[in-house]
C-alpha cells in the first residue's frame, strides 16, 4: 500500500506553526492540531507524492528507517481518513 497517493480534502486547509500545525475542516469549521512530523507528511500529501516517497523524506528528516516511517504514515492517513480530512487519489483515479 505504500505506492497510495493521497490529497487533502476541498475545504481542507493548513496553518503551519513553530511546533506543528492546525488544520481546519472548513465544511463544519472543525480544527485539528498535530505535531511537526505530521505538518511535514501534510506538506507532502499534495497528490503527487506516495506514501513510499514521503516516507523517504521522513526517515532522512527524522533519522528513522523508511519501513516505520511507513508505517507511522500509515497510521496517521487512517486517522485523517477517519477525520475527512484526506482523499486518496489511487481510488479517485479507479473510480473514473
Amino acid at each position: 500500500m505504500t505506492d497510495q497517493i493521497y490529497q487533502l480534502k476541498e475545504k481542507v486547509f493548513i496553518e503551519a506553526f513553530d511546533d506543528g500545525a492546525l488544520v481546519l475542516r472548513l465544511v463544519d469549521r472543525s480544527i485539528f492540531q498535530f505535531n511537526l512530523t505530521a505538518l511535514k507528511v501534510l506538506e507532502l500529501t499534495d497528490g503527487a507524492h506516495s506514501i513510499e516517497d514521503i516516507a523517504g523524506s521522513i526517515a532522512s528528516t527524522f533519522s528513522i528507517s523508511e519501513e516505520e516511517a511507513a508505517m507511522d504514515i500509515a497510521e496517521l492517513y487512517a486517522q485523517l481518513r477517519n477525520e475527512e480530512l484526506i482523499e486518496s487519489i489511487t481510488e479517485l483515479k479507479k473510480e473514473c
